[in-house]
This record gives C-alpha cells, sequence and structure tokens, in this order.
C-alpha cells in the first residue's frame, strides 16, 4: 500500500534527467548534479531528478549543443540552472 502511494505521488512531479555521458558532463552538467538543492523553494518538492548516462542526443540531425537534459520528455540542449529553472515555471500550473 505504501508503494502505491508513493508511486502516485511522484506521477505528479516533473521528472528532470539530467545527461552525464562524457560529452554533456564536460561540457557542464558536472554543475547540474547538484540542481536539487539550487531549486526554488516552491519547486523542490515538485521536481525528481535523475541522471541519465545519454539522452540519445547523438541521433539528433543537427549540430550538437550540449549539455542536455530532459524535462518530462522535452530535450533542453545547453542547459544551464537558470534556462532549466525558467523552463519549469513555464509549464503549466495544472502539470505541477
Amino acid at each position: 500500500m505504501f508503494n502505491t502511494y508513493k508511486i502516485k505521488k511522484m506521477e505528479k512531479k516533473l521528472k528532470l534527467k539530467i545527461c552525464v555521458g562524457t560529452q554533456c558532463y564536460v561540457m557542464g552538467n558536472h554543475e547540474l548534479k547538484d540542481i536539487k538543492d539550487h531549486l526554488p523553494e516552491d519547486l523542490k518538492d515538485k521536481v525528481y531528478v535523475e541522471a541519465a548516462v545519454c539522452l540519445g542526443c547523438d541521433i539528433l540531425k543537427t549540430k550538437p549543443m550540449p549539455p542536455y537534459v530532459e524535462v518530462n520528455g522535452k530535450l533542453i540542449s545547453q542547459a544551464t540552472q537558470e534556462k532549466i529553472i525558467d523552463y519549469l515555471y513555464s509549464l503549466d500550473k495544472q502539470t505541477l
């Protein structure tokens, strides 16, 4: 019963995947590994953060622009803490 509650609660959170593949890590995602600690208080409990070895950006037909993160399935290139936080705030408040 506890596990079902935990899963339902997590479903409402925004899922933030940080690419920790070599290229993304070297290009700046090493600075994003602690983003949860730097989120504004009103976002901290609404975002689930996890690492991903690669988000598949190497198959894009465009010039790579690492570092990459993914928020609820949307790929964000040249990711910075500010860019991620701005995007999280731009999402529909009903999602949060």
